[in-house]
């Protein structure tokens, strides 16, 4: 059986962001790797329910193509952000979205990077209804492993330390909860029994250094989702 790997991104993002994250993995594992193409001006396309089916055909293909051009049966895959409420709703059992996937039963494992699992800020962003029936049903058939920064803002300022409280408080989150800068911990775990939690890991390249693609976080990660996939 051969395997691969496959990058989805975050929301606003575009391939290239994630270059350098797709070589280091190919130089750790030694297996062919990937990213979905997904341009930075799609992503807004979610507020609708065909916005989501475009970026679910989007993950098709390029799952169509790893498994033609590799030859693999077995693929991970690496979702940032809100690239892993992509992958929930093409694994989910139980869609409303009217999608088939046709390569779910290729996917072996995912790991998620500071996605919004919880919380609901996700249904928020969109006028499908359906997306919140969707995220709402806890029955992924592979396992998610999420991953969160633990970032200590303490010694920002004021101002700083109160924008992050507004985007913990748009997550339902307190003011105080720990997290990625972007995303607080309690939202970004789908299985309370496989969590990574990161010190200083950040949400976003955007927001500052180390975030979840820089070399040294890399390691962290797929250290541990290595683990996992050679047992």
């Amino acid at each position: 059986m051969q395997r691969a790997i496959v990058i989805i991104g975050g929301f606003t993002t575009s391939p290239g962001h994630y270059s350098k994250m797709a070589a280091q993995l190919h130089e750790l594992s030694g297996l062919p790797v990937s990213i979905v193409p997904i341009a930075m001006g799609e992503w807004p396309s979610v507020v609708r329910r065909s916005g989501w089916q475009r970026l679910l055909q989007r993950l098709e293909d390029a799952l169509a193509a790893a498994v033609a051009q590799n030859n693999c049966d077995r693929i991970v895959i690496v979702a940032h952000s809100l690239g892993g409420i992509v992958t929930r709703l093409y694994l989910s059992p139980h869609s409303t979205l009217e999608f088939k996937p046709k390569f779910a039963n290729h996917i072996e494992n995912v790991i998620t990077l500071g996605t919004p699992h919880r919380r609901g800020v996700v249904r928020r962003l969109t006028v499908w209804k359906g997306l919140g029936q969707c995220l709402a049903e806890d029955c992924m058939p592979v396992p998610i492993l999420s991953v969160i920064g633990a970032v200590d803002y303490s010694s920002r300022g004021r101002v700083a330390n109160r924008a992050i409280a507004l985007r913990y408080r748009f997550h339902g989150a307190d003011a105080g909860e720990s997290g990625d800068g972007i995303i607080p911990m309690n939202s970004a775990i789908y299985d309370a029994q496989r969590v990574l939690t990161i010190p200083n890991a950040r949400h976003d390249f955007r927001i500052g250094h180390p975030w979840y693609g820089d070399p040294e976080i890399v390691e962290v990660w797929w250290e541990r989702i290595r683990s996992e996939i050679d047992d």
